[in-house]
């Protein structure tokens, strides 16, 4: 491409200091018509595969859902596991209970600043954020003072298994 410029001119908008302007005389080379015409045909075809593209794409947020319910449904149900259990020959010896029936049952503590006593000892407290499916995260722990009779109450054993209420 070739270039041709006049000479330099001020221009002065309202409120902006001088800026030069150069007129510029651009040689551009543009292609025969029936070059352009398979140009914007090529563009054409290539859009409309990106479209199609997008409009896949949109439908597989609402098709992970319905996946995510089916398999849901299916958990509960024990549809899931039935082949698992017929293979065992276990499915028929299993009781529904009461999980209070088979496990001691116990609230934790509200951490209450009015029942905070200096004297009580500090221990490490699990909040709500701290439990996550699967794991515990112990990168912030809050600390709680407890009265000395009530902490062996508290504290979680190897194979508890802890609930959390939000």
């Amino acid at each position: 491409m070739q270039g041709q410029f006049s000479e330099p001119r001020p221009l002065k908008p309202a409120a902006l200091q001088s800026i030069w302007l150069f007129q510029e005389s651009l040689i551009v080379a543009v292609p025969p018509l029936n070059e352009q015409r398979r140009i914007a045909a090529k563009l054409d075809i290539t859009l409309a595969a990106v479209d199609a593209c997008r409009q896949r794409l949109d439908g597989v947020e609402a098709l992970l859902k319905r996946f995510r319910q089916v398999v849901l449904a299916a958990a509960t149900s024990g549809e899931l596991t039935r082949e698992w259990r017929e293979e065992r020959g276990s499915s028929k010896d299993w009781k529904a209970c009461v999980l209070d029936d088979i496990a001691s049952i116990q609230g934790g503590i509200t951490k209450d600043s009015k029942k905070q006593v200096d004297e009580y000892p500090e221990f490490p407290y699990l909040r709500v954020a701290n439990v996550q499916r699967g794991y515990l995260d112990l990168k912030e722990i809050s600390f709680i003072r407890v009265p000395p009779g009530k902490i062996d109450s508290l504290l979680l054993e190897e194979g508890d298994i802890l609930f959390r209420d939000s």
